[in-house]
């Protein structure tokens, strides 16, 4: 299964041949800056993995050149969100 979308990215179920063992990889390309990418990515692991009860791999594309800043790499739910 390979499927793009403007909402989720690219979306591709992967497996082995020789076992019946399957996961998704969730691609983003991002090609601005934006406040709420990270809960975003969030809800879109979340959402695949509900859907399909496969391990979910997102990858994000950071594709700008500016603001030039490290990107959080996960997302934390405090309860204030």
């Amino acid at each position: 299964m390979l499927r793009y979308s403007e909402a989720s990215g690219l979306i591709a179920r992967m497996g082995q041949m020789l076992r019946s063992t399957f996961f998704l990889i969730h691609i983003e390309n991002q090609a601005s800056a934006q406040e709420h990418f990270a809960a975003r990515m969030f809800r879109y692991f979340a959402r695949l993995h509900e859907k399909f009860a496969l391990p979910v791999y997102p990858i994000a594309l950071l594709s700008y050149d500016t603001p030039r800043r490290p990107e959080p790499n996960r997302f934390v739910m405090n309860g204030e969100d």
